[in-house]
C-alpha cells in the first residue's frame, strides 16, 4: 500500500525564516502516486507568522498549505496539535528553519516503508551557518541538531533517541502511545526559553512501547543557525535547559535500563538521592570547573557540563513533589511493553 506523508511545521514567530523553508518544501521533486500535504502550526505567534507563510507559499505548488494556530505556546503542543491535524500515516517533522533536500519525501516514503519496525525515523543535519562559526563549533554541533546521528540503521539501543528537526515518525506509534495515555511530562522550548528534549521524551517512549528507531543519512538537510545563536552565551543556557530536562529522562531511563549504581537497594523515595549525586557532581568540578562556568572564556567544555548539572540540579529543587511520582508514572504506564533489552 502506498505511503502518504503529513510535513508539519511547528513555528513561533517565524516569519522571517519561514520563506525559505517553505521554498523547500514547495520543491519536493516528488514521485508519481506519492499523496502528501503541508501543515504549518502557528504556534501562538505576534509577528505576522500566518501572513507571510501563505504570502510565500508558491501558487504553483503541488499541494495547498494549511495553516493551524495552537496558542498555547511551546514546542511540545505545537508537536500534539500537528499530529491532531494530520491527515496521512507518516508525519515529518520540518522546523521553520530546517532546508530540506529536494528528494526529502521520496526518501521518506522509501525508508518508512522499508522499515516498518520503525516508529521515527532521522537523517543528516548539515549547518548552514550565516555568520562566520567560532572555533568551538566543530567540536560542539551536535548541541544544534547537525551531525550523523549514530552509525546508519538501527539506533534504537546505541545512541536511542533522534533529534525533532527532521524527525519523521508513524501515526500509528504516536497514537497507540495516545491511546494509552501518554502525555509528555517535558513542555519542551517556549518562546525564549531553552528548555528542550522534547523530541527526545518522544523517542524514549516509543522505544518503551516496542519501536525501533532509525538513522538514515540518505534523508539529508541543511539546519540554518542565526549568528545570535553561534554565540557562547547562548550555547550555556542551551546547555543548562537541556541538564533541566534529564530530570524528567530519569523516569524512561530507569525504566528501560534500571536503576543506576547509587540508587539500587533503596525502595524510594528517590528525590533526595538524586539531588545529593547531582550535587556531588557538581562540586567535584572544583573551583577551576566552577571558575570555567562564572568566567568568560569560550571554549570550555568543562563549563557546559557544569551548565548542564546546575539546570538539573535546579529542575530537581523544582520537582521536589513530582519526580518520584513521575519515575512511577513512567514505570506503570499502560502504553509500556515489557521486553528484554537485546
Amino acid at each position: 500500500m502506498p505511503v502518504a506523508i503529513s510535513v508539519v511545521v511547528p513555528t513561533h514567530n517565524g516569519a522571517a525564516r519561514l520563506p525559505r523553508a517553505l521554498a523547500h518544501i514547495a520543491a519536493q521533486q516528488v514521485p508519481a502516486g506519492l499523496e502528501w500535504e503541508v501543515i504549518l502550526v502557528d504556534n501562538a505567534s505576534s509577528d505576522g507568522t500566518r501572513e507571510a507563510a501563505e504570502n510565500s507559499w508558491p501558487s504553483t505548488a503541488p499541494v495547498p498549505l494549511r495553516v493551524v494556530n495552537e496558542p498555547v505556546l511551546g514546542l511540545a503542543q505545537a508537536h500534539l496539535r500537528g499530529f491532531a491535524e494530520a491527515r496521512h500515516e507518516i508525519v515529518t517533522w520540518v522546523e521553520d528553519d530546517n532546508l530540506i533536500a529536494p528528494d526529502w519525501l521520496e526518501v521518506v516514503a522509501e525508508i518508512t516503508q522499508a522499515h516498518p519496525e520503525a516508529a521515527a525515523f532521522g537523517g543528516l543535519n548539515e549547518a548552514l551557518c550565516e555568520s562566520p562559526p567560532p572555533a568551538w563549533f566543530a567540536g560542539l554541533a551536535a548541541s544544534y541538531a547537525v551531525g550523523p546521528q549514530g552509525e546508519p540503521g538501527d539506533v534504537t539501543w546505541t545512541r536511542g533517541y533522534l533529534w525533532g528537526a527532521g524527525m519523521t515518525v508513524r501515526r500509528e506509534a504516536w497514537q497507540g502511545l495516545l491511546d494509552g495515555g501518554f502525555r509528555p511530562l517535558l513542555p519542551d522550548r517556549s518562546g525564549r526559553r531553552l528548555n528542550s528534549g522534547g523530541d527526545s521524551e518522544i523517542c524514549f517512549a516509543l522505544r518503551q512501547a516496542g519501536w525501533r528507531l532509525r538513522y538514515e543519512p540518505r534523508l539529508r538537510m541543511r539546519h540554518a543557525l542565526g549568528a545570535q545563536r553561534l554565540d557562547w552565551r547562548y550555547l550555556r543556557r542551551l546547555w543548562r535547559g537541556v541538564g533541566s530536562s534529564t530530570v524528567v529522562f530519569d523516569a524512561y531511563n530507569f525504566a528501560l535500563d534500571g536503576l543506576p549504581a547509587h540508587l539500587r537497594g533503596r525502595d524510594g523515595p528517590f528525590w533526595s538521592a538524586e539531588v545529593l549525586e547531582t550535587t556531588r557532581r557538581l562540586a567535584a568540578y572544583g573551583a577551576k570547573g566552577l571558575a570555567a562556568a562564572v568566567l568568560p572564556l569560550e571554549g570550555r567544555k568543562g563549563a557546559l557540563d557544569v551548565e548542564l548539572l546546575t539546570g538539573r540540579l535546579q529542575e530537581l529543587l523544582r520537582r521536589r513533589g513530582a519526580y518520584d511520582r513521575s519515575l512511577q508514572e513512567v514505570a506503570t504506564a499502560r502504553w509500556r511493553k515489557v521486553f528484554a533489552r537485546p
